[in-house]
Protein backbone atom coordinates (compact mmCIF):
# COMPACT_ATOMS: atom_id res chain seq x y z
CA UNK A 1 0.00 0.00 0.00
CA UNK A 2 2.83 2.12 1.22
CA UNK A 3 4.37 1.61 -2.64
CA UNK A 4 1.66 2.97 -4.52
CA UNK A 5 1.50 6.16 -2.61
CA UNK A 6 5.00 7.15 -3.81
CA UNK A 7 6.42 9.33 -6.34
CA UNK A 8 9.41 9.31 -7.71
CA UNK A 9 11.90 11.49 -9.42
CA UNK A 10 15.27 12.11 -10.36
CA UNK A 11 17.65 15.69 -10.64
CA UNK A 12 19.63 15.68 -13.65
CA UNK A 13 20.80 18.27 -16.22
CA UNK A 14 18.76 18.83 -18.93
CA UNK A 15 19.41 16.62 -22.04
CA UNK A 16 20.56 19.34 -25.36
CA UNK A 17 17.40 20.12 -27.44
CA UNK A 18 16.36 21.53 -30.54
CA UNK A 19 13.05 22.86 -30.48
CA UNK A 20 11.12 23.79 -33.44
CA UNK A 21 8.94 26.75 -33.17
CA UNK A 22 6.24 25.88 -35.14
CA UNK A 23 2.40 26.63 -34.88
CA UNK A 24 2.43 22.61 -34.55
CA UNK A 25 3.21 23.07 -31.09
CA UNK A 26 0.11 25.01 -30.66
CA UNK A 27 -1.81 22.72 -32.17
CA UNK A 28 -3.49 19.24 -31.00
CA UNK A 29 -0.78 17.47 -29.37
CA UNK A 30 -1.75 14.54 -30.83
CA UNK A 31 -0.28 15.41 -34.23
CA UNK A 32 3.16 15.85 -32.67
CA UNK A 33 5.44 13.39 -32.76
CA UNK A 34 6.73 11.26 -29.60
CA UNK A 35 9.85 12.92 -30.20
CA UNK A 36 8.37 16.14 -30.34
CA UNK A 37 6.50 16.11 -27.22
CA UNK A 38 9.46 14.37 -25.37
CA UNK A 39 11.49 17.66 -26.61
CA UNK A 40 8.52 20.19 -25.74
CA UNK A 41 7.97 18.57 -21.93
CA UNK A 42 12.21 19.32 -21.57
CA UNK A 43 11.44 22.56 -23.20
CA UNK A 44 8.91 22.93 -19.93
CA UNK A 45 11.09 22.22 -17.19
CA UNK A 46 11.43 18.42 -17.40
CA UNK A 47 14.61 16.64 -16.54
CA UNK A 48 15.56 13.84 -18.54
CA UNK A 49 17.91 10.98 -16.98
CA UNK A 50 18.95 8.27 -19.33
CA UNK A 51 20.04 4.29 -18.53
CA UNK A 52 18.94 3.73 -15.86
CA UNK A 53 19.81 0.01 -14.48
CA UNK A 54 16.36 -2.38 -13.95
CA UNK A 55 17.11 -4.56 -11.05
CA UNK A 56 13.48 -6.22 -11.42
CA UNK A 57 10.21 -5.47 -12.63
CA UNK A 58 6.78 -5.99 -10.01
CA UNK A 59 3.37 -5.67 -11.47
CA UNK A 60 0.52 -4.90 -9.38
CA UNK A 61 -3.16 -5.38 -10.77
CA UNK A 62 -5.56 -2.29 -10.53
CA UNK A 63 -9.22 -1.56 -10.70
CA UNK A 64 -8.80 -0.23 -14.46
CA UNK A 65 -5.25 -0.88 -15.63
CA UNK A 66 -2.14 -3.02 -14.87
CA UNK A 67 0.86 -0.87 -12.64
CA UNK A 68 4.31 -1.94 -13.55
CA UNK A 69 6.59 -0.88 -10.61
CA UNK A 70 10.65 -0.47 -11.69
CA UNK A 71 12.72 -0.97 -9.52
CA UNK A 72 16.40 0.88 -10.19
CA UNK A 73 19.62 2.06 -9.69
CA UNK A 74 20.78 4.66 -8.67
CA UNK A 75 18.17 5.93 -6.25
CA UNK A 76 16.27 8.66 -7.35
CA UNK A 77 14.53 11.98 -5.58
CA UNK A 78 10.86 11.28 -4.59
CA UNK A 79 8.29 11.89 -2.07
CA UNK A 80 7.55 8.92 -0.12
CA UNK A 81 4.42 8.69 1.71
CA UNK A 82 5.35 8.22 5.71
CA UNK A 83 2.62 6.13 7.00
CA UNK A 84 3.20 7.79 11.25
CA UNK A 85 2.64 11.17 10.03
CA UNK A 86 0.55 10.81 6.84
CA UNK A 87 2.21 12.96 5.27
CA UNK A 88 4.20 12.51 1.78
CA UNK A 89 8.02 13.49 2.55
CA UNK A 90 11.13 14.34 0.07
CA UNK A 91 13.76 11.68 -0.18
CA UNK A 92 15.30 8.40 -2.47
CA UNK A 93 13.85 5.96 -3.87
CA UNK A 94 14.41 3.07 -6.19
CA UNK A 95 11.01 2.59 -7.53
CA UNK A 96 9.31 4.34 -10.94
CA UNK A 97 5.85 3.63 -11.51
CA UNK A 98 4.25 3.66 -15.17
CA UNK A 99 1.14 1.49 -16.65
CA UNK A 100 1.69 -1.51 -19.00
CA UNK A 101 -0.37 1.12 -21.42
CA UNK A 102 2.35 3.61 -20.91
CA UNK A 103 4.89 1.00 -21.39
CA UNK A 104 3.43 -0.57 -24.46
CA UNK A 105 3.70 2.80 -26.27
CA UNK A 106 6.99 3.05 -25.18
CA UNK A 107 8.06 0.43 -26.38
CA UNK A 108 5.88 0.91 -29.78
CA UNK A 109 8.59 3.75 -30.52
CA UNK A 110 11.11 0.99 -30.95
CA UNK A 111 11.62 -1.50 -33.91
CA UNK A 112 13.69 -4.17 -31.87
CA UNK A 113 10.65 -4.82 -29.76
CA UNK A 114 7.63 -2.84 -30.61
CA UNK A 115 5.79 -5.68 -31.95
CA UNK A 116 5.75 -7.05 -28.52
CA UNK A 117 3.83 -3.70 -26.84
CA UNK A 118 0.35 -5.40 -26.91
CA UNK A 119 1.95 -8.94 -25.40
CA UNK A 120 3.19 -6.52 -22.57
CA UNK A 121 -0.51 -5.05 -22.10
CA UNK A 122 -2.08 -8.91 -22.55
CA UNK A 123 0.78 -10.49 -19.97
CA UNK A 124 2.05 -8.04 -18.02
CA UNK A 125 3.81 -10.43 -16.06
CA UNK A 126 6.33 -10.58 -19.01
CA UNK A 127 7.41 -7.39 -18.41
CA UNK A 128 10.00 -8.50 -15.44
CA UNK A 129 11.53 -11.42 -17.97
CA UNK A 130 12.15 -8.89 -20.87
CA UNK A 131 13.07 -5.77 -18.99
CA UNK A 132 15.14 -7.28 -15.73
CA UNK A 133 18.73 -6.41 -16.10
CA UNK A 134 18.03 -3.70 -19.19
CA UNK A 135 18.11 0.20 -18.73
CA UNK A 136 14.93 2.74 -18.56
CA UNK A 137 14.77 6.58 -19.56
CA UNK A 138 12.98 9.08 -17.55
CA UNK A 139 11.75 12.23 -17.59
CA UNK A 140 11.13 13.80 -14.51
CA UNK A 141 9.30 17.49 -12.96
CA UNK A 142 8.41 18.29 -9.53
CA UNK A 143 4.85 19.34 -8.73
CA UNK A 144 3.78 21.63 -5.67
CA UNK A 145 0.23 20.71 -4.37
CA UNK A 146 -2.91 22.66 -6.68
CA UNK A 147 -0.47 22.05 -9.98
CA UNK A 148 -2.23 20.23 -12.77
CA UNK A 149 -0.69 18.23 -15.33
CA UNK A 150 -1.96 15.90 -18.28
CA UNK A 151 0.49 13.68 -20.06
CA UNK A 152 0.63 14.55 -23.59
CA UNK A 153 0.95 10.66 -24.36
CA UNK A 154 -2.03 9.51 -23.30
CA UNK A 155 -5.92 10.54 -23.18
CA UNK A 156 -5.99 10.71 -19.17
CA UNK A 157 -8.18 13.49 -17.44
CA UNK A 158 -5.79 16.08 -16.15
CA UNK A 159 -4.71 15.65 -13.02
CA UNK A 160 -4.57 18.17 -9.68
CA UNK A 161 -2.05 16.95 -7.12
CA UNK A 162 -3.16 17.63 -3.75
CA UNK A 163 0.04 17.44 -2.48
CA UNK A 164 3.23 17.91 -3.19
CA UNK A 165 5.00 15.33 -5.67
CA UNK A 166 7.76 14.45 -8.61
CA UNK A 167 6.43 12.63 -11.40
CA UNK A 168 8.20 10.55 -13.93
CA UNK A 169 7.41 9.35 -17.28
CA UNK A 170 8.84 6.23 -18.61
CA UNK A 171 10.42 7.51 -22.49
CA UNK A 172 12.36 4.81 -23.43
CA UNK A 173 12.98 1.32 -22.64
CA UNK A 174 15.66 -1.47 -23.80
CA UNK A 175 16.03 -5.34 -23.14
CA UNK A 176 17.80 -6.79 -20.50
CA UNK A 177 19.90 -9.61 -21.64
CA UNK A 178 17.05 -12.52 -20.72
CA UNK A 179 15.40 -10.74 -22.52
CA UNK A 180 16.92 -10.25 -25.80
CA UNK A 181 16.93 -13.85 -25.58
CA UNK A 182 13.51 -14.08 -25.25
CA UNK A 183 13.18 -12.12 -27.89
CA UNK A 184 15.42 -13.96 -29.97
CA UNK A 185 13.66 -17.16 -29.22
CA UNK A 186 10.69 -15.77 -29.99
CA UNK A 187 11.21 -14.66 -33.19
CA UNK A 188 12.62 -18.36 -34.02
CA UNK A 189 9.67 -19.55 -33.53
CA UNK A 190 7.25 -17.46 -35.04
CA UNK A 191 9.81 -18.10 -38.36
CA UNK A 192 9.72 -21.42 -37.78
CA UNK A 193 5.84 -21.41 -37.62
CA UNK A 194 5.47 -18.93 -40.52
CA UNK A 195 7.98 -21.08 -42.76
CA UNK A 196 7.13 -24.35 -42.03
CA UNK A 197 10.61 -24.98 -40.64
Amino acid sequence: MADEKKAQSTTVEPAPVEVETSNAQQESNDVLSYEQKVKNLIVDGWRRKNGMKIRNVIVTEKETYCMMTFNVVPAIAGYLYDEETGEYVKGMTNNIFSSTYAIAGVMKENEEIGWLANNVIEKPKLGNVLFNGGTVDIITKEFTAGDTFKSPFGSGEEQVFDHDCIINLVVGIQLGNNGRKMLDSIRGSIANQLFDL
